[in-house]
């Protein structure tokens, strides 16, 4: 898990950036605008609505060396829910959030959010803090929630093999 990791999406409407005059101090200005300006490479900017949260990388351990973009899902505190949903995300029956036990000194009771997965850009990932990694037991767990939220096969029904 890492800390702070930029999470988001396109704003709607959606607005692009295109590259204005550099001031003093090699600062850049952005100049937005309705049409597309992509850079040489095809990718180009545009506003995005986010928040800096904790994370959980989704992309496997062989792809986070080689990759330019990693897959990333964010981490909120249980406290955010409330009521009848609370049990249901702790005793697993909701399959998009994935609970997350208490880490003393380090986390509050948490949650997976696999509804805000989104791609964050390596530099962004390298450039957080690790606030702790999974054992293979929560590989695991992680494993069966995913499936069970791309397929909605019940926790209960999935037999994921163990890792190594």
């Amino acid at each position: 898990m890492l800390s702070p990791v930029p999470i988001g999406s396109l704003a709607a409407p959606e607005r692009h950036l295109k590259r204005g005059a550099t001031l003093k101090h090699d600062v850049h200005t952005w100049q937005e605008t309705a049409v597309w300006h992509p850079e040489p490479d095809g990718r180009g900017l545009f506003l995005a609505l986010g928040r800096k949260l904790n994370a959980v990388v989704l992309s496997h351990d062989c792809e986070i060396d080689k990759q330019k973009r990693l897959l990333a899902a964010p981490v909120l505190p249980m406290e955010t829910i409330t009521g009848d949903a609370l049990e249901a995300v702790r005793n697993g029956k909701r399959y998009p959030f994935m609970p997350i036990p208490e880490i003393p000194g380090v986390l509050p009771e948490s949650y997976v959010d696999l509804r805000g997965i989104c791609f964050v850009e390596r530099k962004l990932i390298d450039d957080a803090s690790r606030l702790c990694s999974m054992s293979d037991d929560g590989i695991e767990r992680l494993q069966a929630q995913l499936i069970a939220y791309f397929t909605h096969i019940p926790l209960s029904e999935l037999r994921i093999p163990p890792t190594k």
